[in-house]
């Protein structure tokens, strides 16, 4: 009986890629990735890094590469499961991981138009960095399951 082996080595190369990222946003900012870490019950988090945010900080990108590396793996494999496919398909992948960090991107800048359009900036963009912890913080919860 021959059998169909799957391989799922991209995933493991995926999943330790992200779980490496989440490892330097560690060592760039030991500090404040521990008040990340207790973001959902303590707001410590928010208040102390919403006043010193940059439109492009290095601990932000890590964890939504992150994030989007997640988000990509787990929309696969639900992929898999409705289609019934075994094989994994790198393009498909790669497709997903771009078409999942454009939206996340363009619906940010679309937000962040609306809020310099009304002219309510400060709380749009403390809004946004709220949104963007809490997606962050869900990218780090798929590595401990």
């Amino acid at each position: 009986m021959i059998r169909d082996v799957s391989s799922n080595e991209l995933f493991t190369i995926l999943i330790l890629f992200g779980i490496a990222i989440i490892a330097v946003a560690k060592l760039v900012a030991p500090k404040r990735f521990e008040d990340f870490l207790y973001v959902i019950g303590n707001f410590k988090y928010l208040k102390i890094y919403s006043r010193e945010q940059k439109f492009f900080d290095n601990f932000d990108a890590l964890l939504f590469i992150n994030l989007i590396i997640s988000v990509s793996i787990f929309s696969f494999i639900i992929y898999q499961h409705i289609t019934g496919i075994q094989n994994v398909s790198i393009n498909l992948i790669f497709k997903l991981t771009i078409g999942i960090g454009s939206f996340i991107l363009i619906k940010v800048l679309i937000e962040r138009l609306i809020g310099s359009i009304f002219e309510i900036d400060k709380i749009i963009d403390a809004y946004l960095f709220q949104k963007i912890s809490y997606k962050n913080y869900l990218g780090t919860l798929y590595y401990y399951h």
